[in-house]
């Protein structure tokens, strides 16, 4: 593992908010919302906190899910 890598240094970092590329537009036309994301070092990636702190999700259903090919 690199410690100096991008991903080591914001996984390890819990005020990372990596910038969403493209933000979303109309979220509010959305009363469902799939969220998928794989799983790094046993936790969702960071850019998921910057997407679930970036919109409004009162009165939306969120469904989660995620994939894992690691840890054995």
């Amino acid at each position: 593992t690199n410690k100096k890598s991008r991903s080591s240094l914001e996984m390890n970092d819990p005020d990372s908010r990596p910038e969403i590329a493209e933000a979303l537009p109309n979220m509010e036309e959305y009363d469902t919302v799939f969220l998928g994301f794989p799983i790094w070092w046993y936790v969702a990636p960071t850019i998921i906190n910057t997407f679930l702190e970036s919109y409004d999700f009162s009165g939306k259903t969120i469904i989660p899910f995620a994939t894992s090919g690691g840890s054995g």
